[in-house]
């Protein structure tokens, strides 16, 4: 064993080895892509079911996305001197992508095995691992600073912590190892993979999940997937625990009878995947949208939704509405409605406030509540089992910025509302038709909610052609 174990997570309280922190996160994105709605979506993007064999091998991927913290560079901050390393900055991203392709081509490489083995999963697996080395949520340009060059600094042995996590990935995931056709090539899947990754990481670098350990055994990965099961059902990814919901129109409205339009929506197939409904002003839109997300729920077609609306003031007002109704649909196991405006961070009644070191205080409560985690931070808003928002907060995964992929893999198990569409300019509606591409292409569902939608809008969102004026004119009034 080498001298000194090399560490992913480090706080004042102590240090949590690399080994497990990346069987956390591996662990974390197996039981992500077990459930059934992630798992829809990848093998979806994929255009194939997935094995076993499959899941394996992408969790194994998954375990190798800190493996660039291996450098000696990275493993002196733990050093809190003025300068631990002479050399510059190790950013362990781009360090990790070197560390693979050298041990690709170095027979000597301690690393050498198991990517050979690696590169045997097809040829995907190297766009597989540049999204998956992009977890931080931004693309990774890959150093190839020599790992053969890189000095033993003290009694830390780089060598020997690579062969130790070479080890731990053969015995944490032998199945990867079993003979399988190679993984799916198609970029939608890759896209999602990063995305899932990165929530991942979110999810087990978190101290309430996962503890610190300072050198893990081999039962390690049986605890890790069991901390990663937990952690799932506490924050409401996986909603095994939660009732079945109520659908009939009084129960999730408190109304008698539903409206024409609201009764339309009743009627449509729960595989209709892109709904516009256009409808005047207080025909009942917002009671149409929370009973096809029971609907959809029921089926499991969807295990969460998002309802976009243009301003804060209005998701302010819709808010609590919606998570009134969350109880009447689930009962006593309705999650809570999270508030998805930056700063605001507000789940159900309760109300956060920010502490140090990323920590939350809810006034109802004295310690941490997993449940509300996604409230708690705005990247995480989507990943919310309901949130109300601004518009803004979904189109985020439709653009060039950090944790996109993030934000979209997360969105993409939720039934996706978008009301007062029409309120879009012609900037705001190239991005949301992108959104929902990337929505629906993985699967994924949306409801359009207008009371004066255009034609032009209305068909660029559905793909069709723009109609003459007089065609566009006789289109019917209200209408799905």
């Amino acid at each position: 064993m080498q001298d000194v174990e090399a560490w992913g997570k480090l706080d004042d309280s102590g240090r949590h080895a690399l080994s497990a922190h990346c069987m956390d996160v591996s662990a974390v994105f197996e039981a992500l892509i077990c459930l059934p709605i992630f798992r829809n979506r990848l093998e979806y993007t994929a255009g194939r079911m997935l094995s076993e064999t499959d899941v394996a091998r992408l969790a194994a991927l998954v375990f190798l996305h800190d493996i660039g913290k291996l450098h000696p560079g990275f493993q002196a901050k733990a050093d809190r001197t003025a300068r631990p390393w002479p050399g510059p900055p190790v950013r362990h991203s781009e360090t990790g992508g070197g560390f693979l392709g050298l041990a690709a081509c170095e027979k000597k490489h301690p690393f050498h095995a198991t990517v050979t083995r690696i590169i045997g999963w097809g040829p995907v697996v190297s766009d597989l691992m540049s999204a998956i080395l992009a977890h931080h949520g931004r693309p990774v340009r890959p150093s190839h600073t020599l790992p053969k060059d890189w000095p033993c600094k003290g009694d830390y042995d780089w060598r020997a912590n690579a062969r130790v996590m070479s080890q731990f990935l053969d015995t944490a995931l032998p199945a990867a190892l079993l003979p399988g056709p190679d993984l799916p090539e198609h970029h939608g899947f890759v896209h999602l993979v990063a995305g899932l990754t990165a929530l991942a990481d979110w999810i087990g670098s978190n101290r309430n999940f996962f503890d610190f350990v300072g050198q893990p055994d081999e039962t390690y990965p049986v605890k890790a997937r069991s901390a990663a099961q937990e952690a799932l059902v506490a924050i409401g990814l996986d909603v095994k625990t939660r009732a079945a919901p109520h659908t009939d129109f009084q129960t999730i409205t408190e109304f008698p009878a539903p409206n024409p339009a609201q009764a339309a929506i009743a009627r449509l197939s729960t595989k209709d995947r892109l709904v516009i409904l256009e409808a005047e002003t207080g025909s009942g839109k917002t009671e149409a949208a929370l009973l096809r997300f029971a609907r959809l729920v029921e089926v499991g077609a969807v295990s969460g939704m998002y309802f976009a609306v243009p301003t804060r003031a209005a998701a302010r007002q819709l808010h609590g509405r919606v998570n009134c109704a969350l109880e009447r649909i689930f009962g006593n196991t309705a999650p809570e409605a999270v508030l998805a405006i930056p700063g605001m961070r507000i789940a159900g009644t309760a109300t956060g406030q920010t502490l140090p070191d990323f920590n939350v205080r809810w006034d109802d409560t004295s310690g941490p509540v997993p449940a509300r985690w996604a409230a708690e931070h705005a990247t995480r808003y989507l990943a919310a089992t309901v949130a109300v928002g601004t518009v803004d907060q979904a189109m985020l995964a439709a653009l060039q910025i950090k944790h996109a992929h993030m934000r979209g893999s997360a969105l993409s198990r939720s039934l996706l509302v978008i009301d007062e569409v029409h309120a879009s300019d012609a900037y705001m509606t190239e991005i949301i038709k992108a959104l929902l591409d990337a929505h629906l292409a993985t699967g994924g569902h949306a409801l359009l909610m207008s009371a004066t939608l255009g034609s032009p809008a209305r068909c660029r969102f559905l793909g069709q052609p723009q109609p003459d004026f007089i065609t566009a004119a006789a289109v019917a009034y209200p209408a799905i």
